[in-house]
């Protein structure tokens, strides 16, 4: 499929088939994506937990996820992808001075190469933000450098799953030409 395609066909997949494993191979090239995305003086933020052995995806569907956020859909998928971040470098000193995140910005750009990545293999994921971190922390023996900013759900959608109806506003509410007072007209 063409990148047009692609991300048309991307959508957040909340209904799973738990009965079936995703290949080392197909999240190899999910991961390998992902560490393929532009980062600010290079300096590749971000860190990448497959959680996939049994044991620990139950442990992280029952200690993690969930809270005032249940999330309830993601206990059907097979894995979890936790992304975190480790700003370091001159691009850590970059942001001091210029008060902008480029760390957040590498690896939601990683992210999204991971779960476009995802699609074109006929894997369905969906974006976690709302999580347990202290449990998350031990579970996974993250390093303190280490700050989780999303888990990714993976898995092959289930064959009664809907995709969802994806709303967007109009491009010229969101895009602008030569100042914010001029909208985008295409």
């Amino acid at each position: 499929m063409n990148f047009t395609e692609l991300i048309n066909a991307r959508y957040s997949c909340r209904s799973f088939d738990p009965d079936r494993p995703v290949e080392r191979e197909k999240l190899t090239a999910c991961l390998e994506a992902a560490h393929l995305a532009p980062s600010a003086e290079n300096s590749q933020p971000w860190r990448f937990v497959a959680v996939r052995g049994a044991e620990q995806v139950q442990r992280l569907k029952d200690e993690v996820i969930g809270g005032l956020v249940p999330n309830k859909w993601a206990k059907s998928a097979p894995v979890f992808v936790v992304l975190c971040a480790r700003p370091h470098g001159i691009a850590k000193l970059g942001e001091g001075i210029k008060e902008i995140p480029y760390h957040l910005m590498d690896c939601g750009s990683a992210g999204e190469q991971f779960v476009l990545q995802a699609t074109e293999l006929g894997l369905g994921s969906c974006w976690i933000g709302w999580f347990k971190d202290k449990p998350l922390r031990q579970l996974l023996q993250l390093p303190r450098a280490w700050k989780p900013l999303a888990i990714i759900a993976l898995g092959y959608p289930a064959e009664d799953g809907k995709r969802p109806r994806r709303v967007r506003q109009p491009l010229n509410k969101v895009a602008f030409e030569d100042s914010a007072k001029q909208s985008w007209e295409g």
